[in-house]
């Protein structure tokens, strides 16, 4: 399981960090912002944003500023989406081996 995890489109930007309470209060605050959505359950932070105002990366910075955010620890969708491939072919392979 990751600590940290992030995604990001113009305008949007989802981030998973065990500081989720923290990191929505200080993004709501981040010029540029417009809304913060808190999901508990997966200790994510939706932050919808003007990308004429400000960018994915100024935030990310400002919330790791505060300790609350490691983008060098952080995974993405497609490096999750890869590990759980891996392992599906690799019960698969397991499942064959045995029927053999």
């Amino acid at each position: 399981m990751h600590k940290y995890y992030i995604h990001h489109v113009p305008g949007r930007l989802r981030i998973e960090t065990p500081f989720f309470i923290e990191a929505s209060d200080y993004a709501s605050k981040i010029d540029g912002v417009n809304s913060v959505e808190v999901i508990a359950a997966t200790n994510a932070v939706i932050i919808n944003y003007n990308p004429e105002k400000a960018s994915w990366q100024v935030i990310i910075k400002e919330i790791e500023n505060k300790g609350w955010f490691k983008l060098s620890e952080a995974v993405t969708l497609d490096e999750c989406l890869k590990s759980d491939i891996a392992k599906i072919l690799n019960i698969g392979l397991e499942i064959t081996e045995e029927t053999l």
